[in-house]
């Protein structure tokens, strides 16, 4: 099995990433609803963004996460090879993730981009897609300071 590249960044789920408006090929929707997120997790990190032969003849413990979601991805598209996407997997769906919950957390862009290992544009534009797709709400509510401060 691949290691997780990335192993600071959070592992987010497939209703997750919709939820900060990031689309899922809908066979990881039906790989997560029958087998569950810690296979399909599993899953995509030995095998997402590659070519997968599944075979017939593989034995292997169906119990455990990865044996079921290979079991499930045969009985699914039969024997053959198919292109395994990254999804939630994915370096660009797992930084947003991260971010999203930082941001949730009231981390500031700074602390989130130096825990990152990014540049704090990168934490601003992911922020700003976050708010488009209605994932994080924009506070219009500044603190107070003399340049904002309404005199009577």
């Amino acid at each position: 099995m691949t290691g997780d590249r990335f192993p600071h960044l959070l592992q987010p789920s497939c209703a997750q990433c919709e939820g900060i408006g990031l689309r899922m090929p809908a066979l990881l929707w039906d790989m997560e609803d029958d087998c569950g997120e810690d296979a399909l997790r599993d899953f995509l990190l030995a095998h997402g963004g590659r070519e997968y032969c599944s075979t017939s003849r593989r034995a292997e413990d169906a119990e455990s996460p990865l044996g079921r979601a290979r079991h499930w991805l045969h009985a699914r598209v039969g024997t053959g090879r198919i292109m395994i996407p990254l999804g939630p997997m994915s370096y660009q769906a797992r930084v947003r993730w991260t971010i999203y919950d930082r941001i949730v957390k009231g981390h500031s862009l700074s602390q989130i981009a130096a825990e990152l290992g990014c540049d704090t544009r990168t934490v601003g534009i992911a922020k700003a897609k976050l708010r488009k797709s209605g994932a994080v709400l924009s506070s219009d509510t500044r603190p107070s300071t003399p340049e904002n401060r309404s005199t009577p």
